[in-house]
């Protein structure tokens, strides 16, 4: 009895346009970029992605995929399919103070590429050298913007951000 074998998946995006001036992005784990704009086409035509946060545009027409590509780390997406299971991003007006998938509180962390460290003797840096070093309030505001600043939940909900 041969079984058959299952291709592999990778993330891949795909955009969906409302019309000339509205996209959205759309992560699918797919054997291939034709395979996932195939999954959003048939997910479209079902109405199961409605809720789609489009740009404002002239909504002239209905949704519709026009292109796909393999997922880089950085891309931000509207919505998540994976195994038939559909995230939306969560809309987020005003400060968020907790998780918006659990309630959970929130953590935040940056990257830093540092050269040296040293550690005292329980293990807590005590000196560092490379990395940023922040000489006034707007370069500690701009290390927290949304590209550089990860932000996920005590139940790992990634909420914002690069990936940890």
């Amino acid at each position: 009895m041969s079984q058959a074998r299952i291709k592999p998946t990778k993330p891949y995006i795909v955009s969906v346009v409302q019309d000339l001036s509205a996209c959205a992005e759309v992560q699918v784990d797919a054997t291939s970029s034709l395979d996932a704009e195939e999954i959003v086409s048939e997910l479209l035509r079902q109405g199961k992605l409605a809720r789609l946060d489009f740009a404002p545009g002239d909504d002239q027409g209905d949704p519709y995929t026009c292109g796909s590509w393999e997922k880089d780390d950085n891309t931000p997406v509207d919505c998540v399919i994976t195994n038939n299971d559909i995230s939306f991003a969560p809309k987020i007006t005003g400060p968020l103070t907790a998780c918006p998938q659990c309630g959970a509180e929130l953590n935040a962390s940056i990257r830093l590429t540092l050269y040296t460290v040293s550690l005292d003797e329980h293990g807590h840096v005590s000196a560092y050298e490379g990395g940023p070093t922040p000489e006034s309030e707007s370069d500690v505001i701009e290390l927290c913007q949304a590209d550089n600043t990860t932000i996920t939940c005590t139940n790992k909900h990634h909420i914002s951000g690069p990936p940890a």
